[in-house]
């Protein structure tokens, strides 16, 4: 009987051993790196969206782990931005003044995940100018 319970407790402890630990996200940057598209602009009023752009050819954003990126556009010319996140805070600087109000601008952006466990989508929220730009991956 002893023999039996201790050769349970070995064969618990081997499959226990190889279960892989669940992923957190420990540095959020990671979750911003990469390749979007950037498909829709909502606008907000008081609360409610009051108008929306689609793109037929949606701009490519690209963020880079140096916080550096550019946007892609239909047209050959690349914008180049630099980048910082703080907790859910986007701080988004474009490299050349002229191209600040050619897809996203300048500023501060609130960020979400609404498809929270796959990180498909990324939702960039300007509270002072009430818009909301939606990238995809």
């Amino acid at each position: 009987m002893a023999k039996k319970a201790f050769l349970i407790v070995v064969i618990l402890s081997i499959m226990y051993s190889c279960k892989q630990p669940e992923l957190k996200p420990t540095n959020k940057d990671k979750f911003v790196v990469g390749t979007w598209t950037l498909c829709q602009i909502i606008e907000y009023s008081e609360g409610k969206a009051v108008s929306g752009l689609s793109f037929n050819v949606c701009p490519e954003v690209n963020f880079f782990k140096n916080h550096s990126g550019f946007i892609k556009r239909s047209d050959p010319k690349q914008l180049q931005f630099s980048w910082s996140l703080r907790d859910t805070i986007l701080t988004l600087k474009h490299a050349l003044k002229e191209n600040n109000n050619d897809v996203i601008d300048d500023g501060t952006y609130v960020i979400s995940h609404p498809t929270n466990k796959k990180f498909e989508e990324l939702d960039l929220l300007d509270s002072k100018k009430h818009t909301k730009y939606i990238l995809g991956r």
